[in-house]
């Protein structure tokens, strides 16, 4: 046989009410506060991704800009009859200084290949290098503006 046991508890009802109701209170709080960080951490992987995908897209342009200004310069050399690989040391140099001032690689040599055109000399396109970036700086404008401005002037206009 089944034996009934009744048990009576004594207490205050009215603090326990309050102590569940804070421990609910407390929960939904926590979990609010979950929701709120996993909604922050959606946003900073939206984020994130999208910086991602920009600077990827920013990486490939500057790598296919930097591949037209390689075959612009190898071919201004070519058909000025300057034979490229004496000048490659003084090319490499002439970027590196070109990044000090604020110039691109492509900037570089983009004006490179324009200054042997006017000049048919590597050694004197690589001197005047400099002054067509000094132009730019001076005049605020990128380096193939100053380039123009110095090839204009030893061409008399």
């Amino acid at each position: 046989m089944a034996k009934t046991i009744f048990v009576e508890i004594i207490g205050n009802a009215s603090q326990f009410k309050k102590e569940l109701t804070g421990a609910v209170a407390a929960t939904e709080k926590a979990n609010s506060g979950f929701h709120k960080m996993g909604k922050a951490a959606g946003i900073a992987g939206l984020a994130l991704a999208g910086g991602l995908a920009l600077g990827l897209e920013k990486s490939v342009h500057a790598a296919m800009s930097a591949q037209v200004a390689t075959e612009r310069m190898n071919t201004a050399f070519e058909h000025s009859h300057v034979s490229i690989k004496a000048f490659t040391g003084g090319i490499e140099k002439a970027e590196a200084a070109g990044r000090k001032l604020g110039f691109t690689n492509a900037e570089t040599k983009t004006s490179l290949g324009s200054l042997v055109v006017a000049t048919h000399s590597g050694t004197k396109a690589l001197d005047l290098l400099s002054v067509a970036q000094d132009v730019a700086r001076f005049k605020g404008t990128d380096l193939e503006a100053g380039t123009k401005t110095l090839t204009m002037a030893m061409a008399g206009s």
